[in-house]
């Protein structure tokens, strides 16, 4: 097993060790450099700045937890390296914190059938528009998973609140809890009746759909995820490094509080469907149970 494989098992004590260890063993460094001179590649830095990324590097190795369960790797310290410096060099200042994507419909839905009829356009928008091609009968219809926060929901959509009517299959909590469920959406994203909707034969049951849509958010989930909590971390490395190029190497290699990344910032564990769906099966099966005891 590899030392960066191994971090992955190891107690935050040995794991601070080993990427300490990991460094000090980065033959690949320089000497020194003169100020504002620009760093195109990591063996510019000098082994006091590489030192200086180590705690972005165990972050950048938490920042991939979301898709780690599935793939089984943990990233290299020469990826860390890697994506720092991917098209990219010292004289690029536009390295702000990142904001995470938001879901596009293409990407957490999956086609379920198609129209049984004519729906008018516009309904949730209180315009009452005729039919267009979107809502005919016959055309797709997209099963989506959706989360409140709006955030989940929305999309790019700009809907109002009668689009919570059509909301299936999930749960409405009521004590500040993931409100979750299923919403069938036109190809523009706009929100159908599931009463509206013909299913296709592709799946053997709504059931299977669901399963189908519910995998598909979740992957989804994970890549923005991921996406964002790495951006967050080299970007945080990319301002370091820019302040290291201005100032050379006579001095210690400085990080500003702005530059720093704490672990509450990453986000290892993303709300999914699966958690949804397993939480509201145990609150089910505690209710079913304190129910049959309580009517025996």
């Amino acid at each position: 097993m590899s030392g960066d494989v191994a971090m992955q098992d190891a107690t935050p004590e040995r794991e601070q060790q080993r990427v300490v260890d990991i460094v000090n063993n980065d033959a690949d460094v320089e000497e020194s450099r003169p100020p504002n001179t620009l760093i195109l590649k990591a063996s510019d830095l000098t082994r006091d700045e590489k030192m200086r990324l180590a705690d972005l590097f165990e972050l950048f190795m938490t920042a991939h937890k979301p898709l780690r369960k599935q793939s089984g790797e943990t990233p290299s310290y020469q990826d860390f390296l890697g994506e720092i410096f991917a098209s990219w060099s010292s004289d690029h200042k536009e390295n702000n914190p990142p904001e995470i994507a938001s879901p596009r419909l293409e990407d957490t839905s999956v086609q379920a059938g198609v129209l049984r009829c004519d729906s008018p356009s516009g309904w949730y928008l209180g315009k009452g528009c005729l039919p267009g091609g979107p809502r005919l009968a016959g055309a797709p219809v997209f099963l989506d998973f959706v989360l409140i926060p709006y955030s989940d929901v929305l999309m790019n959509g700009l809907w109002v609140d009668d689009w919570c009517d059509d909301i299936w299959g999930g749960v409405n909590s009521q004590d500040g809890g993931d409100r979750w469920g299923f919403l069938f959406r036109d190809e523009n994203g706009e929100p159908c009746s599931e009463y509206s909707v013909k299913l296709t034969d592709e799946f053997d049951d709504a059931v299977d759909l669901q399963v189908s849509v519910m995998q598909k958010y979740d992957q989804d989930k994970r890549e923005r995820v991921t996406m964002y909590n790495r951006e967050l971390v080299v970007n945080a490395a990319r301002r370091r490094i820019c302040k290291w190029a201005i100032d050379g190497t006579e001095t210690t290699a400085r990080v500003d509080e702005d530059d720093r990344v704490s672990k509450d910032e990453i986000d290892d564990k993303p709300i999914l469907a699966f958690g949804c769906v397993r939480e509201w099966f145990e609150d089910a099966e505690e209710l079913y149970t304190r129910f049959k005891a309580a009517s025996s």
